[in-house]
Formats: C-alpha cells, sequence, structure tokens
C-alpha cells in the first residue's frame, strides 16, 4: 500500500500497459512519465528503492549483452532484480547485490521484490561496490595496462 510504481519510457505497449494498471485498480500508484532525459533518470534512480528491469530472448532470438540502465542504477545505489539472461548475471551477484529471476516470472519477481524491500541496505552499497570495482573504466584501463605490461615484458 506504500509503493508507487514508475514506469518510464514508451513505446507501442505504453497504451496496454496504462489499461492493464486501470483494470487492476493500481492506477493510482503508477506514475508514467514517458520518455526521460539523463538527468530525469538520475533523478527517478535517486528516489527510488529498487530497480526492476526485464529483459528476454526475442522471437528472433536476439538478445541484448549488459544493459547499460541496470549499471547505471546499480551505480546510484540502487539492489536490481532482472533476468538470468545472457550478460545480467556478470552484474547481478544474485542474493548480494539484487536477485536473478527466470525469463517471464512474474511469481519470482513478486518473491524477490519483498525480500528486496526488507533489506537493510547491504544490497544497495553492494550494488555500488559491484559498479566501482568491476565497471569503472579507470579500473577497467589500468586492469588491461597491467596485463599489457604482463605480456610484452
Amino acid at each position: 500500500p506504500n509503493s508507487r510504481l514508475i514506469l518510464a519510457g514508451d513505446g507501442e505497449l505504453k497504451k496496454q500497459i496504462i489499461d492493464f494498471a486501470k483494470n487492476l485498480a493500481i492506477y493510482d500508484k503508477v506514475e508514467f512519465p514517458g520518455l526521460v532525459n539523463q538527468q530525469e533518470v538520475k533523478e527517478l534512480m535517486t528516489k527510488a528503492d529498487v530497480f526492476v528491469h526485464h529483459s528476454i530472448q526475442a522471437k528472433s532470438g536476439d538478445e541484448e549483452g549488459i544493459p547499460n540502465v541496470i549499471m547505471e542504477a546499480m551505480a546510484t545505489g540502487l539492489p536490481a532484480i532482472s533476468t538470468k539472461h545472457t550478460g545480467i548475471p556478470e552484474l547481478i551477484d544474485d542474493g548480494i547485490n539484487g536477485y536473478l529471476v527466470p525469463e517471464r516470472s512474474i511469481e519470482s519477481y513478486t518473491n524477490r521484490l519483498s525480500q528486496i524491500l526488507a533489506d537493510d541496505g547491504s544490497m544497495g552499497k553492494a550494488a555500488r561496490k559491484k559498479i566501482e570495482e568491476d565497471f569503472n573504466l579507470e579500473v577497467q584501463n589500468n586492469k588491461i595496462t597491467e596485463l599489457y605490461s604482463e605480456i610484452i615484458f
């Protein structure tokens, strides 16, 4: 009852999603800001408690790699819930800085969302740490430089 869902973005299914929220009688708990710029994304993330991302393999077989938006959310200290899909497990350490769920499993999302909202904040701190240590451009450049130095010399 104290929760709000913010669905940022736009697309061909937006009207259906709005109608769905109305049919479920939760429309007053859902915000649809539409397309948001980078600054607005940052503002939304700093106000949030958790970041939920659903990624699935397309019927054509297309898959995304590591979604930047999950990295951005984790960098702001948000624990993330997303699918066990392509590169996402490289970001989310299940049970440490967020949760991984099977594609299309609403029940799994619901269970994990309840768990993450009961967290004491340690998952968000672990999410930030993961990005700082493993996905920081300067850190990665230093690792590559060290690797090349070892190979060359």
